[in-house]
């Protein structure tokens, strides 16, 4: 009869068996406070996909004293959801899910796994996104915040996304009728390009509401006059078929100069003092006299008060710098 190993023997003394490193687990649970609401859940399962999180861990609290998390409910359950869900589950509700909901949740996972230095998972989601954004359609300014908040923060890695984003947001404000509002949404984002698509589109629809909107500062009345202005020396008719980027002093893309404060003609031509000086202007004396002859005026200043927008400029306080 054969002698039965010591190890099977004795199941529960592991001192004889070699230990995997593979397989040791630490399913020790960690509370997490994210806006208000309490969460319970693996250290394991974080610490595997970030060392920002195994950091994170090492910080002494307690239960009553959870780490407090700076992100959205929504982000953070998108986030645990990814990384719980099972190849099946995950498969079923792509199959059963709209676009925008699932570029809503995956969306939420790249923000969160960006955040947290997850390269894979944020390799992985920015690709679903770049596939899924052709065929999302309309989205509401909120989703299209945090999409472009991602992509700006993920722009050194994934240039084409930023464009692909930068491109969706111009395409929205295209076919926008209220302009003015995807305005103020571009103002929040500090995105200058979309901001400047935005005062094009409003000089295009030539709105008569436009003088008295109070979503308008003083600063986007100047902006608008100028960049009437730029149309009609780039154009003659305030169209866009001669619409090009140009670049402003700050390097951004600028479409036709409205934000910059250097554009063919120097900001300065709203105002009256400067209107008969051509030594002001980036153009020639040439230049200036064909445009007089075109309109068929005597100056500048008279051009300018037939621009598209057709605002009386003695109504608007223009700033000195």
């Amino acid at each position: 009869m054969s002698q039965v190993p010591a190890y099977l023997a004795r199941p529960w003394d592991v001192s004889v068996a070699k230990r995997t490193h593979e397989y040791i687990y630490d399913d020790s649970t960690v509370w997490l406070k994210v806006e208000g609401q309490m969460f319970k859940v693996s250290r394991r399962k974080l610490t595997t996909v970030s060392a920002v999180f195994s950091n994170l861990f090492c910080l002494p609290k307690t239960d009553e004293e959870p780490i407090k998390l700076n992100h959205t409910v929504e982000d953070f359950k998108a986030f645990l959801w990814y990384l719980e869900s099972n190849h099946f589950e995950f498969a079923d509700w792509m199959k059963c899910s709209t676009v925008p909901e699932r570029f809503a949740r995956v969306l939420s996972i790249a923000s969160m796994a960006h955040f947290y230095l997850c390269s894979e998972i944020s390799a992985w989601a920015t690709v679903q996104l770049k596939e899924l954004l052709p065929s999302c359609g309309l989205i509401d300014i909120g989703t299209l915040k945090r999409r472009h908040a991602f992509s700006s923060r993920a722009s050194d890695q994934e240039p084409t996304f930023f464009d692909q984003v930068q491109s969706y947001w111009c395409n929205t404000i295209r076919s926008s009728t209220d302009p003015i509002h995807w305005l103020v949404a571009s103002q929040d984002l500090h995105d200058q390009h979309l901001q400047s698509f935005a005062y094009l589109q409003i000089l295009k629809l030539q709105h008569a509401t436009i003088q008295s909107d109070k979503r308008l500062s003083v600063l986007d009345r100047m902006r608008l006059h100028t960049g009437a202005f730029n149309l009609i020396i780039h154009d003659g008719t305030g169209t866009e078929s001669n619409y090009r980027h140009a670049r402003s002093s700050g390097g951004v893309s600028d479409p036709q100069g409205i934000l910059s404060h250097r554009t063919s003609f120097r900001i300065e031509v709203l105002s009256e003092v400067y209107a008969t000086d051509p030594a002001r202007y980036s153009i020639t004396r040439t230049q200036r006299a064909n445009l007089l002859a075109r309109y068929g005026v005597k100056s500048l200043w008279e051009i300018f008060n037939r621009s598209p927008m057709g605002f009386e400029l003695s109504k608007i306080a223009i700033p000195s710098s």
